[in-house]
Order: structure tokens, then sequence, then C-alpha cells
């Protein structure tokens, strides 16, 4: 079981991961901001990003 430290540095890592200005929000703006052919592509590459971070959260 997780103790009450890791979550709190697991939700500190989220929260950089989101926010940073190479961040997941920040990416999402920008691409928003592309044609839909380039939004398209661009957000596979997101995807496929968290899903590898996903998975190796998993093994931890």
């Amino acid at each position: 079981m997780a103790s009450s430290d890791d979550n709190t540095q697991k939700s500190d890592e989220v929260e950089t991961f989101l926010r940073d200005d190479d961040g997941l929000l920040p990416r999402l703006n920008i691409i928003e901001e592309q044609p839909l052919e380039r939004r398209a592509e661009a957000y596979q590459q997101v995807y496929a990003e968290l899903q590898n971070r996903l998975e190796r959260g998993d093994s931890h």
C-alpha cells in the first residue's frame, strides 16, 4: 500500500507533468492551434507517450 508521502510525490509529479512549459496542457494548447491533419498526428503521439507512461507506472 502506498504511503501518504508516496501519494503526495506522485501528485506533485502529475501536476508538474501537466503544467510545466513542456508539459501536457501547453502541448495540447499548441496542438489545438494546428490544422486538423497535424492535430490528428500530434494527438496520436501524445496518446502513445501517455500510454507508455502508464505502462511504466504499472511496473512500479
